[in-house]
């Protein structure tokens, strides 16, 4: 599918043709953004999900560089290896070879984010299971972190405090989320497992994400949003929503950030596309 790439800034805007299909989670590694991209519904293994790589103007490099996953959402890189959460296992891609291994994560249903600490452990949502599994990455060893009362998504490692990002409530036979119920931002403290809540209901948060300064960015879909998150005050200090005059946002998902060049880059899952913002 051929989509549309917008590049936003206060000073200026450019547009590059990519193909993606309902990209969910862009990383960026050195100079290049890796995407998954989910293509079919998000919740089934029909194999025909994928991973792109694009340059850091949006530039198409391999449009389908890994093939064959079922629903590839959350990224995260670790000793030359490529991870993403594939429904029930976790996709382990050989960043010079494309080859993929395969980590089952038992008990699992949708998996989702990943976060991944210096020492080689792998955090990753389970969104319809609302559990938190942790994978050692050296021996692939996987166990089951947290239950929790809402559904994760997004997650975002800092020091010995995973922040994570709400979905709403699943569904207690774990087939889905139930109508309503807003998902807010909580923090798990890794070193005593506690749970504490930031900011309750604030919609469907997807991605987050830790830029310049030390800023939060949470995108919440619905609301269609980007909001700036002050975590010790525990309040949204700034919010991008819906069209503007430098994005649209459309089912906004699990954005990536460049430190290097201070650009934001947000998946639109429904638009089949990415913004690139400069906060």
């Amino acid at each position: 599918m051929k989509s549309m790439i917008v590049a936003s800034s206060l000073m200026f805007s450019l547009s590059v043709s990519a193909q993606l299909d309902r990209p969910e989670s862009v990383l960026v590694h050195k100079n290049i953004l890796y995407v998954s991209n989910m293509s079919g519904p998000g919740n089934l293994k029909d194999g025909i999900g994928w991973i792109s790589k694009l340059d850091k103007k949006g530039k198409v490099i391999k449009a389908k560089w890994v093939e064959g996953l079922n629903s590839p959402k959350g990224l995260g890189i670790y000793k030359g290896h490529l991870y993403t959460g594939d429904i029930d296992e976790i996709a382990m891609i050989d960043l010079v070879k494309g080859s993929v291994k395969k980590i089952p994560v038992p008990g699992s249903k949708l998996l989702n984010d990943i976060a991944i600490d210096p020492s080689g452990y792998l955090y990753i949502s389970d969104t319809f299971a609302s559990k938190i599994f942790k994978v050692n990455l050296e021996t692939e060893e996987v166990k089951e972190l947290v239950s929790l009362k809402e559904t994760p998504n997004g997650l975002l490692l800092t020091g010995d405090t995973l922040l994570i990002a709400g979905y709403g409530k699943a569904k207690a036979d774990g087939s889905g989320l139930e109508d309503g119920p807003k998902g807010g931002l909580s923090s798990l403290d890794l070193k005593t497992g506690e749970v504490k809540v930031i900011i309750p209901d604030l919609g469907k948060i997807d991605g987050i994400e830790m830029v310049k300064d030390g800023q939060i960015l949470i995108t919440v879909k619905v609301d269609e949003a980007l909001y700036w998150v002050d975590v010790k005050e525990k309040k949204i200090t700034g919010a991008l929503k819906g069209e503007t005059a430098f994005a649209f946002f459309t089912d906004v998902a699990d954005m990536g950030y460049d430190p290097k060049t201070d650009t934001l880059y947000v998946p639109n899952s429904n638009g089949h596309n990415i913004q690139i913002l400069k906060p």
